[in-house]
């Protein structure tokens, strides 16, 4: 075996050294190239077509690397737009987090995230409807971020809180709308003697009392309220119009500030606060005030707050433009149109 070995070896060894083209055998090849060839098959080699798997893969990759690029700046894009409402959160603008996304939501309309952060801001801009809605479509979802969770719960915790509307307070609605209103104030004094920390009690009995300018009871109740409860927006503007109705003005501001360092944007803050300075005779203030209410929400009671401005700037052809506005809106109340048809025909001394 050894032998035979050996003598393959040498039989190997003799053999003859390729010299010319791998492909044809022509003696002439391109040199310094690592697979010897001549020029004509050099050209056909390179000129084959790819295999079909080999262009498939390709166009794969091809096709990925362009939707990348399509998709990337919109991405991008939305997490800019994500991270604007992040930051209007941030500086209590809520309602510029709120309208931010929204824009969103049109992309993302099943997202989490968005439809989380979307009840968040609803809630803190006071748009409990929506907030409402918004929460149907979050029930039964699975939430990872732990934080956000939180503070949604958190919320729910809050209205349950704040916006609970027992079957007893029911009954009062029911029963006052068949009684009088001496007997239905003698109701809710019944209810609150057993439930001192109702909420919607205490607001609901205390807008009853302004409206018959019980101003001392009422005033005594809604700040109990309040200063349990200083994110009850609609609380803290009721004790602020207690106050401007008492004379007492910077205690009045100082309510409508409080909901402002907690929502910069909240409209009805500056409206209030419109009213305040009005009845302060800073008609100009006032105007200013009620404008900027109008520009953030074009509700019923903003435009009541400028219709007012508006009259005691002597504008009377744009008070009475937003005076027809009003007539508009199906949530106007008897009350304020009663109120503000006497201060125009100046038959009350509003101030």
């Amino acid at each position: 075996m050894t032998s035979d070995k050996i003598d393959q070896e040498e039989f190997s060894d003799e053999l003859p050294q390729q010299t010319g083209c791998e492909l044809c055998g022509s003696s002439i090849i391109e040199e310094n190239y690592n697979m010897e060839l001549c020029k004509d098959c050099r050209k056909n080699l390179y000129q084959r077509p790819f295999p079909a798997f080999i262009k498939i893969m390709s166009l794969i990759i091809a096709i990925i690397f362009i939707i990348a690029l399509t998709k990337f700046p919109s991405s991008l894009k939305d997490g800019i737009q994500f991270e604007k409402g992040k930051k209007a959160e941030n500086g209590g603008r809520y309602l510029t987090a709120m309208n931010t996304y929204k824009e969103l939501e049109n992309k993302y309309s099943d997202s989490t995230l968005i439809l989380s952060r979307l009840f968040i801001t609803a809630y803190n801009n006071d748009e409990l409807d929506y907030a409402f809605a918004l929460l149907d479509r979050l029930a039964g979802r699975d939430v990872d971020d732990e934080s956000l969770l939180n503070e949604v719960n958190g919320i729910i915790d809050r209205i349950d809180t704040i916006y609970y509307i027992s079957d007893e307070l029911e009954t009062i609605f029911i029963e006052s709308e068949s009684i009088s209103i001496e007997e239905t104030v003698e109701l809710y004094r019944s209810f609150l003697v057993e439930n001192p920390e109702d909420i919607m009690a205490s607001y609901y009995f205390s807008n009853l009392l302004f409206e018959l300018e019980e101003f001392d009871e009422g005033l005594a109740i809604i700040k109990n309220t309040v200063e349990r409860n200083p994110d009850f927006f609609s609380g803290q503007l009721l004790l602020a119009a207690f106050y401007r109705e008492l004379g007492e003005f910077d205690k009045a501001r100082e309510c409508c500030n409080e909901v402002l360092r907690q929502n910069t944007e909240y409209s009805y803050a500056y409206a209030a606060l419109s009213r305040i300075e009005l009845k302060d005779y800073n008609d100009s203030i006032g105007l200013d005030l009620a404008l900027k209410a109008y520009e953030l929400n074009e509700d019923s009671s903003n435009v009541y707050a400028l219709a007012l401005a508006y009259h005691y700037n002597n504008m009377m052809e744009e008070r009475d433009n937003m005076y027809n506005k009003y007539l508009q809106y199906e949530d106007s109340d008897p009350y304020t149109l009663d109120l503000m048809e006497s201060i125009f025909s100046q038959s009350i001394e509003w101030r």
